[in-house]
């Protein structure tokens, strides 16, 4: 197998001349729902690629409508913009009749055979990315998006890999430390034979985050007290097989800061972003009143 490159800004900046009529393509997961209905408000087309068991959630909801426009009659104003395929092929043949269509695989990163990739560029796609393109698509330290994967992203392709924490050594927190942001402060312990132990006694709440596992792309939490409530804790979850020793290296015990869990789904535009950040704008407008 030959040797892959960075892809370069030029290259990308040299496709991106050539659009016309772009199309947002983005990865099925729970944020693709958010990307549909701003392309959509903007009058932009938008694909989907997904598997076949995530498929009910975009087929359940599509995007579908000009901007502005009020939908009277549903099941037709679907026929009218929306597809569904297996074939990126088929998808590029139907353009003109939708304004989102939905690509089903059989794994995500089968977007990356060269025949997809192809397509995407034919169809003038830019990549909208999400955490679920960086994992399923991106591989070890995103090296697939930053090599093999020459379709315009929307941001940075090089960031991506900042949130595969364990990997690079520049990851979000090296950022967060840089820019003087605060983030809950980290403790560091050591592996033993059956478990962890902390290098300092730790006398106020904790969270062990540590790969899961059966799933594997995902995270585990761990929450405790205090160290020595850690220790035992990580202990038994090893006996239990919900984390594996191998994983302690590389997990990550911080500071638990008690208040709401919130994840925030929201449309960015960079062409309004100083005049409108969505709900968002709407939720903080809320907390001030």
């Amino acid at each position: 197998m030959g040797e892959f490159f960075l892809i370069s800004f030029e290259e990308i900046r040299e496709i991106v001349k050539r659009y016309k009529n772009p199309v947002g393509v983005v990865l099925g997961s729970h944020s693709a729902l958010d990307a549909m209905g701003g392309l959509r408000n903007f009058g932009f087309k938008g694909l989907i690629y997904t598997t076949k068991q995530r498929a009910e959630i975009y087929l359940r909801e599509p995007r579908i409508g000009k901007p502005e426009e009020i939908i009277e009659d549903l099941p037709s104003t679907v026929k009218r913009d929306f597809y569904v395929s297996n074939d990126l092929k088929d998808i590029i043949r139907k353009k003109d009749r939708w304004m989102e269509a939905v690509l089903i695989l059989d794994r995500y990163d089968e977007i990356l055979k060269p025949e997809n990739i192809d397509c995407l560029l034919e169809l003038e796609g830019i990549q909208i990315p999400n955490r679920a393109f960086a994992v399923y698509v991106g591989g070890e330290k995103c090296e697939k998006i930053e090599k093999n994967f020459p379709v315009p992203i929307l941001g940075s392709r090089t960031l991506l890999k900042i949130e595969n924490r364990e990997e690079v050594e520049k990851n979000y927190y090296w950022y967060l430390e840089q820019a003087g942001i605060p983030h809950p402060k980290a403790f560091e312990y050591e592996v033993v034979k059956d478990g962890i132990r902390f290098k300092e006694e730790v006398n106020q709440p904790l969270v062990l985050k540590i790969p899961h596992a059966a799933r594997r792309l995902e995270r585990g939490f761990i929450f405790a007290a205090n160290s020595q409530s850690l220790e035992e804790k990580v202990r038994k979850e090893i006996e239990a097989g919900n984390i594996l020793y191998e994983d302690l290296k590389d997990g990550r015990a911080e500071e638990y800061v008690p208040g709401v869990t919130a994840n925030f789904n929201f449309f960015y535009s960079p062409l309004y972003a100083e005049e409108d950040w969505g709900e968002i704008e709407k939720y903080i407008d809320t907390i001030k009143s």
